[in-house]
C-alpha cells in the first residue's frame, strides 16, 4: 500500500513487470496490478482493466509492505 501525499491509500501488487528504482535515481515505482483497499486497509478485489500506476517521489509519503499470503491476498 501506499500512503499519498494528497492522504489517499493506493493498493498493489509488486509483480514481475512492476519496477521501482534504486539510489542514486529518485524513487520512481510502477506498480502493475492494482487493487481496491477498504477503510481498514485491506485488500478486497484487483481493480480488473487497471494499467497500473507510476508513482514519483513527490506522489508519496511512504509505502507499507506485505508479504503474500498462499491465496494471493496479502495481511
Amino acid at each position: 500500500m501506499v500512503k499519498m501525499k494528497d492522504g489517499d491509500i493506493i493498493g498493489g501488487r509488486f509483480t514481475k513487470n512492476s519496477y521501482a528504482s534504486a539510489y542514486p535515481n529518485p524513487g520512481h515505482i510502477y506498480i502493475e496490478e492494482l487493487w481496491d483497499v477498504s477503510k481498514d486497509k485491506t485488500f478486497d478485489a484487483p481493480i480488473v482493466g487497471s494499467p497500473g500506476v507510476i508513482l514519483r517521489p513527490d506522489d508519496y509519503d511512504y509505502l507499507w509492505v506485505y508479504k503474500e499470503q498462499s491465496s494471493g491476498q496479502t495481511k
